[in-house]
C-alpha cells in the first residue's frame, strides 16, 4: 500500500512537472480558420501558433490550403489580441523559405531567409501583423503547398506567376515580435487572418484546443504508472 501511494505521488509529480515545464517556456496557443472558410469563393485554410515569453511573442503563420487559385487564398496579415492588453510592438525578425512561382506552376525555393517587410501596428484592442500595411510590392504573403500529386501550382500557376506578389513565403513564416509588457502567462483571446492583396478579406479564427503533445505526454506518464502499479499487484 505504501509503495502504491509512493507511485501515485510520483506519477502526479511527473504530470505536474510536464505542465510546469510547458509554462516555464511560455504559453503556446493556436488559432485557425473555421472549416469551410472561403474568400471570394476560394477556399482558405490557415493556422497561427503563438508562443509568449517575457516581452516577446513568436508567431508562426502556416498556410494549409494546397494549390491555391489566386492571391485570395494567400495570407497577408494576422490581427490578434493579447490577454495582457498590449497594443504596440516591433518585428525583431521574420524567417521563412522564399518561393518564386513561374509560368506553368513550377517554382524555386531559397533560404531560409530573414527579411522584415511586414509591419506590426496598433489595432486597438490588439495588434495587426500585416504585409498589406507595409510599403512596396506585396511580396512575402504566406502561400500554401503545391498540388501533392504534381508538386506544381496547377490551379493558380498563371495567376500567381510573374506577378507583383512573387516571391512568397512557402507554407509558413516565423515572426519574432518585441512586445514590452508581455509575460510567459500572456495568451491570445482573439485572432483573425487577412487574405488577398486588398483590405477587408478577413476571416475570424477559432481557438485550437491545448496542443495534443502535452496531453498525450500526460496520458503516457499515467499509463506507465498504471502498468507499474498493476505489475506490483500481480507480483504480490
Amino acid at each position: 500500500m505504501i509503495l502504491h501511494r509512493a507511485w501515485a505521488a510520483l506519477c502526479a509529480s511527473l504530470v505536474g512537472a510536464l505542465f510546469s515545464i510547458n509554462s516555464a517556456f511560455g504559453t503556446t496557443i493556436q488559432w485557425q480558420t473555421p472549416s469551410g472558410s472561403t474568400i471570394g469563393g476560394e477556399a482558405v485554410n490557415a493556422l497561427a501558433t503563438f508562443v509568449t515569453a517575457p516581452n516577446t511573442v513568436t508567431v508562426t503563420i502556416q498556410n494549409l490550403q494546397a494549390d491555391p487559385n489566386s492571391p485570395k487564398s494567400i495570407v497577408y496579415g494576422l490581427l490578434f489580441t493579447l490577454t495582457s492588453g498590449q497594443t504596440s510592438g516591433t518585428i525583431t525578425s521574420t524567417t521563412g523559405i522564399e518561393r518564386t512561382i513561374v509560368d506553368g506552376g513550377t517554382f524555386t525555393d531559397a533560404g531560409p531567409l530573414v527579411d522584415i517587410d511586414w509591419t506590426l501596428d496598433s489595432a486597438a484592442p490588439g495588434l495587426n501583423l500585416s504585409r498589406l500595411a507595409a510599403p512596396g510590392m506585396k511580396h512575402h504573403g504566406v502561400i500554401g503547398p503545391p498540388n501533392a500529386m504534381t508538386n506544381k501550382y496547377d490551379a493558380g500557376g498563371g495567376a500567381l506567376a510573374g506577378t507583383s506578389h512573387n516571391p512568397f513565403w512557402a507554407n509558413s513564416a516565423v515572426f519574432v515580435l518585441s512586445v514590452p509588457g508581455v509575460t510567459a502567462d500572456s495568451s491570445i483571446n482573439a485572432a483573425s487572418f487577412a487574405f488577398n492583396t486588398s483590405a477587408g478579406s478577413n476571416i475570424v479564427a477559432v481557438q485550437v484546443p491545448e496542443p495534443a503533445t502535452l496531453v498525450l505526454g500526460a496520458f503516457g506518464i499515467l499509463g506507465l504508472c498504471a502498468r507499474r502499479v498493476a505489475r506490483k499487484v500481480v507480483t504480490r
